[in-house]
């Protein structure tokens, strides 16, 4: 019996720690934002722009010694993790059917994580229906137990993306915390207690445990933490005790530099890179194995990055781990990224439980790079490119929970805040005189692209970037703010909805439109790239047609401005015309540009209109 539940269990972790051969014994520039370089670094990059250098170097990322590809579009991630929920959502759409692989609580609860993960909104009726199905079953395994933990907590920051941040709950309360406090309860009272770890159901008297029902255990207790709930500091000690013990050290000394993420909205927090050298240490599954394992030391390692944080300082031994850990997984990436060229094989015995497990180590340690390579880019790579046609990865009968892996992989939904899969570039200077993107940001001590960082806050959906993406609005050239009505129309359709109304306060005020909508906003735009257009190219016959359409009072400035920089005089007639049957306000606008237009000085007030009709008859042309 207990032969058949090990391999359930595989099945539905795909945990190939625990049933294969280790994997080996023994770039894209994602967050190129570097720290802020105080005060010095925003002077000398005001300073070139002051004296018109066109500085176009790009700093790369902290730690990044190249970039070897391009990043992986979002857009391109965005789609793949779309189809990947729809197939999802067809595998699922029927309870009775679902596959749950003898576990029916886990199964569950990661489907709805990785639903949830690749976009589906808390309200979705099959997320609903599935977290609905989770509440009324028994926690029977410590997998199972944990995965509740995990859907809930991304449940959570999903439903906090669409409020504005000022009223957003920062941790669950209700009915969802009651929930998240049965399964950290339940998984707490499942440790083993003579050596700290997990193992597969609730036998605290046991003597073994493994490290891989360890990684969910430890993960779901950080989040329970995180949400309010006490975690005994008795029972990280003991965790992390469980997984020192099973650390495999080599004998050979390696050297590497590890690059960390920046939040955009509070750069000056950021941690400068960092050089490691020392012995690697990898860890193995159990206390009876004896290879280290590349799922287990990126599952490990995250377990210790959790355990400084729930233990707010994780102490000298704890880092010094870390650091061995680290450097392992550096020295032989290449034994994972080998899956990638052995399609043929099954990745779902270990590829995708393993990608998993290396996002929640690198994002619980923050970590952007490792070495020369940006690990998300790489793998979302693959993933991007190896997506079947019906939106899945793996190979059945497992390839639900493989997509459902590579779906938590490419959202990083184990991080507490949303992180970027390709953050905009910092620049040293403003770049030619013909490029209107780049803004200096000071607290970032340099130049962004402000179409980048709106497109940034488009795929984070996060409210936090809000005043930075403000500050970028608001610092672009003046001359050239319509160029940012495109991106900001993009965000309308926020997910996030202090971002979608940020989006609709600014479009208004460079539109004029009121309440703008996708719609209206794409109307607009028309119309003004047919202004732009045919100020361009002198096309007299298109601003005469546009002369005669009801513009707002912005594009009516915008085709006043057109009609004189293409010194329009065959239109004088048509704004003669125009002029009479037009407001006080336009009609003013007008007789600056007939006076323009002519080289007159007649006097705007009452007897402007006739004056202007006697002109015409003056120069023959009043019709």
């Amino acid at each position: 019996m207990h032969a058949t539940r090990l391999k359930a269990l595989a099945a539905l972790v795909a945990a190939a720690a625990a049933m294969a051969a280790a994997a080996g014994a023994a770039p894209a520039d994602t967050l190129s934002v570097v720290p802020a370089a105080g005060p010095d670094g925003a002077a000398k990059a005001a300073a070139a722009a002051a004296a018109g250098t066109p500085n176009v170097k790009k700093r790369p990322a902290p730690g990044a010694p190249a970039a070897p590809a391009e990043p992986v579009p979002p857009a391109r991630i965005r789609a793949a993790l779309e189809k990947g929920g729809a197939y999802l959502a067809r595998v699922v759409a029927d309870d009775k059917t679902t596959p749950d692989f003898a576990y029916p609580l886990g199964a569950r609860a990661l489907y709805a994580a990785a639903l949830l993960s690749a976009g589906r909104p808390p309200e979705d009726p099959l997320v609903v229906r599935l977290f609905r199905t989770i509440e009324s079953l028994p926690m029977t395994h410590v997998y199972s137990a944990a995965l509740v933990a995990i859907a809930l907590d991304v449940r959570h920051k999903e439903m906090v993306r669409s409020l504005d941040p000022e009223r957003a709950p920062k941790r669950m309360t209700g009915q969802a915390h009651a929930l998240l406090a049965r399964a950290v309860n339940w998984i707490l009272a499942a440790q083993v207690q003579k050596t700290g770890g997990w193992s597969y159901e609730k036998r605290p008297s046991a003597k073994t445990y493994d490290l891989s029902n360890t990684q969910f255990a430890v993960l779901a207790l950080a989040i329970g933490q995180r949400h309010g709930l006490a975690v005994p500091p008795q029972a990280v000690e003991r965790f992390a005790k469980a997984c020192l013990a099973l650390q495999s050290p080599e004998t050979s000394a390696h050297q590497t530099e590890i690059a960390y993420q920046v939040d955009l909205a509070a750069p000056e927090k950021s941690r400068p890179r960092r050089t490691l050298s020392g012995t690697p240490a990898g860890w193995v599954y159990a206390p009876d194995s004896r290879l280290p394992y590349f799922a287990m030391t990126a599952a490990t390692v995250g377990n210790l990055f959790a355990a400084g944080k729930m233990l707010r300082s994780g102490g000298a031994p704890l880092d010094a781990a870390i650091d061995q850990g680290l450097l392992w997984l550096d020295r032989r990436w290449d034994t994972f990224t080998a899956q990638h060229l052995h399609r043929w094989r099954s990745l779902t015995r270990n590829y995708y439980y393993t990608l998993w497990s290396v996002e929640k180590a690198f994002d619980l340690g923050e970590i952007a790079r490792i070495g020369e390579r940006d690990w998300y880019q790489e793998e979302a790579a693959f993933l991007v490119d190896s997506q079947k046609e019906d939106g899945s990865w793996g190979d059945e009968p497992l390839t639900p929970v493989a997509t459902s892996f590579a779906l938590l992989f490419l959202a990083r939904s184990t991080a507490a805040a949303p992180l970027l899969t390709s953050a905009p570039a910092l620049y040293t200077g403003p770049g030619s005189a013909a490029d209107h993107d780049r803004v200096l940001v000071r607290k970032l001590g340099g130049y962004v692209s402000a179409k980048a960082l709106l497109a940034s806050l488009a795929e984070s959906a996060d409210p936090r970037l809000i005043p930075l993406a403000r500050e970028v609005v608001e610092s672009y050239a003046v001359d050239h703010r319509e160029n940012l009505i495109g991106p900001l129309g993009e965000l309308l359709a926020c997910r996030s909805a202090a971002i979608a109304r940020f989006a609709s306060g600014k479009l208004a005020a460079l539109t004029g439109v009121a309440n703008p909508n996708v719609r209206s906003i794409d109307a607009w735009r028309t119309s003004f790239e047919k202004i732009r257009c045919a100020q361009a190219a002198r096309d007299i016959e298109t601003l005469r047609v546009l002369a005669g359409e009801d513009l707002n009072a912005t594009l009516f400035e915008h085709l006043a401005r057109a009609i004189e920089s293409a010194r329009a005089r065959e239109l004088v007639p048509d704004l003669v015309r125009a002029f009479a049957a037009s407001p006080p306000d336009r009609r003013k606008r007008l007789h600056g540009v007939l006076c323009f237009l002519t080289g007159e000085r007649i006097p705007f007030d009452s007897s402007a209109a006739k004056a202007w009709e006697n002109y015409l008859r003056g120069k023959g042309e009043a019709r």
